[in-house]
């Protein structure tokens, strides 16, 4: 746990961010569901972090 989050609820929110930053729908819920495309978009949201 994190400050009281598990896991799985981390995991979540940040699935969520993702998708929100990369304009994609909530289905979203793993890496292996992006194209190459979004692979490196979701590379470049992620890189100041």
């Amino acid at each position: 746990m994190t400050q009281g989050i598990s896991k799985a609820e981390v995991r979540s929110m940040g699935y969520a961010w993702l998708g929100k930053i990369m304009n994609i729908p909530k289905e979203f819920k793993y890496i292996e569901m992006l194209d190459d495309a979004q692979c490196k978009q979701a590379i470049q949201a992620c890189k100041p972090y």
